[in-house]
């Protein structure tokens, strides 16, 4: 599928795919991954270390980023590989089968969820502090167009 692919075109050539791909510079799809996982990360940063205290979560952060770096380097590795333009679930079905696009899918959900959870916390928080609503308002405020944001894609 080229850059210049219209919509009609995709759906014709029955590639399984909601819209046209783009593909994305390098600065997008770094700022991407950074802004997704230490965004809903650092939420939890401070809670968790007041609660194992500094040296153990200071070894885990190393353990945790160590293992999301080698995974990482894996799935570029893949993408690299792979001559076709497949997101995560497409490399798991190519490469593992049915049973790892599935898996990979579940594991997407799951991600999203918790990550929709850290924030939602947090805003609420945040937006009770700023504007003295309860927390729970506060995440009901944040929760309604982020849910909208996860369900579109």
């Amino acid at each position: 599928m080229s850059e210049h692919s219209t919509f009609s075109s995709v759906l014709t050539s029955r590639e399984r795919t909601a819209v046209p791909a783009k593909s994305l510079s390098f600065v997008e799809g770094v700022s991407m991954i950074v802004g997704t996982n230490i965004g809903a990360g650092v939420l939890s940063i401070a809670y968790a270390s007041s609660k194992a205290g500094f040296l153990p979560l200071l070894f885990w952060l190393v353990v945790v980023g160590s293992l999301t770096t080698i995974t990482m380097l894996y799935v570029a590795e893949s993408t690299l590989r792979t001559r076709k333009h497949l997101q995560l679930s497409g490399l798991s079905h190519r490469y593992v089968g049915r049973f790892g696009a599935l898996m990979m899918f579940l594991s997407v959900c799951v991600n999203s969820i918790g990550a929709l959870t850290a924030y939602m916390t947090g805003s609420g928080k945040l937006l009770h502090s700023l504007f003295g609503i309860s927390p729970a308002l506060g995440s009901a405020l944040f929760f309604i167009p982020a849910a909208g944001v996860l369900y579109l894609g």
